[in-house]
């Protein structure tokens, strides 16, 4: 047995032996120059070093004989140093407990072992093999494609190869990858329609077992290209849920615009001048948009055209209904609707005059008012509350943590704030939750209002977790004391965003809600009063130009008058059928008798007027219209205006049984009568 000297102060110790410092003297002549197999039984990640048990037990190399051939040496780097500045530059080395490794000695003393190689398993190295042939023509290309690949397959189970022509292959967690290649340049095979990882040349291990990366997550990435004096911004986001936006920061630094396309089929082009944050709500934007369900939408913060299956929408009306919005302009849009119902044109024979009455709708704007803004001002107390419990987190934290330390106590106090924070955002998600299912609710100020409550989440889950990270060892650096400031004030932020969505969302909904009560009551309305206006066109469509109009006006006057409510519909019906009657009994009586018709109708309405009026002349019950010359049919017109009712008069005298009628002949509305000039 060799003696061996202890002596204090050696630099040299077992990481187990925290504090333990000895020198090991040896006789001289016993340094020595030798190489060792060993496996590693510890590893101290943050020293880059190991400790390692010789595969030999007790070989002659061993320090002590207690030791047993255990070492604690340093790893190998790939390269590493500081640059002519002082910057510290370099690679890490991987390495597990069991992992087979070759230690050396520098210049042959035993008091320094260091790492020089790591070496895998044959067992494991098998399996990572990507080849089954044992040489060949390494002048053949296809030889070096395969013989001259660079396989590197990480712990978590992802890898990156590159074989010997430079075709790249780079996998990530979720089974995401990256192909680079020559060798499909007609994309038979490598395509984005089917290729998946699982086609991947290097994707299974030399047994064919898949190689099943640790993490099944989707990445996220980010590529942002820019420069430290260039005033450029432009990134390449890909979200974890698949959602992909590329954009480009203006170089004022006061907006944005981006490009972003989602896996429901939706794809958009937006600019925004007042915020450089995709996520943020803007109010000066400018916004092209496929919908996923195939609408295209191109939209500023006043306006918007929407192109549908059904056709083409301004500000959610159809296209030619006039755009805008707000109470004054679907008030006057139902104004508009009304005076095109009371415009129709009845054409009646004789000088028989039929009037329908304008019908006033009254909807109680006030109470549709008041019940959103009783919806709203619920709303902003839950934002309040939010607002007044992050203000008391804040007021407390900041000045906690400026001394530099946490304690037990204040760590309780700031969690317990932290809880009551978490207590009002759950009162503002409910609200949230009732506005965003709202039906009234257009799907634009919808997606803005999404944006904003995802940025309120994403701002209150920054709080907790930089809060949490600072008082983790109860140490608050100046960085960490500026972090938590950030924190706040983005929550903030995001509350006041959350306020402006939440009001132009109410604001949305109560104009859907008034435009579509005013427009039930406009269909309602239409139906009725298309109903009664047929009824009296039939009727006076069997009016003879020489029958006395006198009880039959007082017929048709009861008729109207009867029109109010719909309890007196039969009352109605059975007044008609009495006038009918009379009629039918004047109409037989008479020797002559003339019908006026229409080959298009006789009610029309907003001007869409194209037709042929004609009259048939009958004796008793014979037709004899061919038999009576152009000039003895004398057409008149009574309108609102008696001086073109003349010239009307005029202009149509001796156009004989017949005439086309157009807007033109009806300005707002117009009555048309035939008489025969019969000597």
């Amino acid at each position: 047995m060799e003696d061996f000297d202890y002596t204090p102060l050696s630099s040299m110790r077992f990481q187990a032996q925290l504090g333990s410092e000895v020198k090991r003297m040896y006789k001289e002549g016993e340094n020595i120059i030798k190489l060792s197999l060993a496996r590693v039984t510890k590893v101290n990640y943050k020293y880059n070093t190991v400790e390692v048990m010789t595969t030999l037990h007790k070989n002659s190399t061993s320090k002590n004989p207690s030791d047993n051939g255990r070492y604690s040496a340093r790893l190998p780097v790939m390269f590493g140093g500081r640059t002519p500045e002082g910057k510290v530059y370099g690679s890490n080395t991987i390495v597990t407990v069991g992992s087979l490794v070759l230690i050396g000695f520098l210049e042959g003393n035993k008091d320094h072992p260091i790492v020089l190689n790591i070496y895998g398993d044959a067992d494991n190295q098998s399996m990572l093999t990507r080849t089954t042939m044992t040489g060949g023509d390494e002048s053949d290309e296809a030889i070096q494609r395969e013989l001259w690949q660079l396989f590197t397959l990480y712990p978590s189970m992802t890898y990156q190869n590159i074989d010997g022509r430079g075709n790249k292959e780079v996998t990530f967690s979720g089974k995401s990858f990256m192909y680079i290649t020559d060798s499909d340049p007609e994309n038979e095979y490598v395509q984005d329609g089917a290729f998946d990882y699982a086609d991947l040349p290097s994707s299974r291990y030399a047994n064919g077992e898949l190689i099943e990366p640790t993490s099944p997550n989707s990445p996220t990435v980010l590529y942002v290209h820019q420069g430290i004096y260039d005033k450029h911004r432009v990134t390449f986001f890909l979200k974890s849920d698949g959602t992909l936006r590329v954009g480009s920061r203006h170089r004022n630094g006061k907006g944005i615009t981006y490009q972003e396309m989602k896996t429901d089929g939706s794809f958009s082009i937006v600019q925004k001048q007042d915020t450089t944050n995709p996520e943020e709500v803007s109010q000066k934007f400018s916004k092209f948009e496929i919908s996923e369900n195939g609408d295209v939408v191109i939209q500023s913060p006043d306006h918007k055209l929407t192109i549908t299956k059904d056709g083409v929408l301004i500000d959610g009306k159809p296209i030619g209904s006039g755009g805008g919005g707000g109470d004054l302009e679907i008030i006057k849009e139902l104004q508009e609707k009304v005076e095109g119902v009371t415009t129709q044109i009845t054409i009646v024979n004789g000088m028989l005059d039929f009037k329908i009455d304008k019908v006033e709708i009254e909807i109680d704007l006030d109470t549709l008012r008041q019940e959103q803004q009783k919806v709203l001002d619920s709303i902003r107390e839950k934002l309040d509350g939010l607002s007044s419990s992050l203000k008391a987190m804040k007021d407390y934290t900041i000045p906690a943590f400026e001394d530099g330390t946490v304690t037990a106590d204040e760590k309780k106090q700031v969690n317990t704030l932290l809880d009551a924070v978490g207590t009002e955002k759950n009162k503002v998600d409910e609200k949230y939750s009732q506005v965003i299912s709202d039906p009234f609710l257009p799907a634009t100020y919808k997606d803005a209002l999404g944006v904003a409550k995802s940025n309120l989440d994403s701002r209150h889950q920054a709080l907790l977790n930089t809060v949490e990270i600072v008082m983790l060892d109860g140490v608050i650096t100046p960085d960490e004391r500026i972090a938590v400031a950030q924190a706040f004030d983005g929550y903030n932020q995001s509350i006041e965003s959350m306020d402006i969505a939440f009001k132009q969302a109410m604001d949305a909904i109560l104009e859907a809600r008034i435009k579509e009560a005013q427009e039930n009551a406009m269909k309602y309305r239409d139906t009725e009063m298309r109903k009664i206006g047929s009824q009296i066109t039939q009727l006076a469509d069997s009016i003879t130009a020489k029958v006395s109009s006198e009880q039959l006006s007082k017929e048709i006057e009861d008729v109207r008058s009867e029109m109010a409510t719909k309890e007196e519909q039969k009352e109605i019906k059975d007044t008609l059928e009495q006038a009918q009657k009379d009629i039918d009994e004047a109409v037989t009586n008479l020797p002559y008798r003339v019908e006026l018709g229409s080959t298009n109708g006789l009610i029309f309405k907003n001007n869409n007027i194209d037709t042929v009026l004609y009259a048939k002349v009958y004796k008793g019950k014979d037709e004899i219209t061919s038999q009576i010359p152009k000039e003895q049919f004398i057409w008149r017109r009574v309108s609102d205006s008696a001086e073109d009712d003349a010239a009307w008069d005029i202009a149509h005298k001796g156009v004989g049984s017949s005439f086309r009628a157009t807007k033109d002949d009806v300005p707002m509305r117009a009555t048309f009568s035939c008489d025969l000039d019969i000597t």
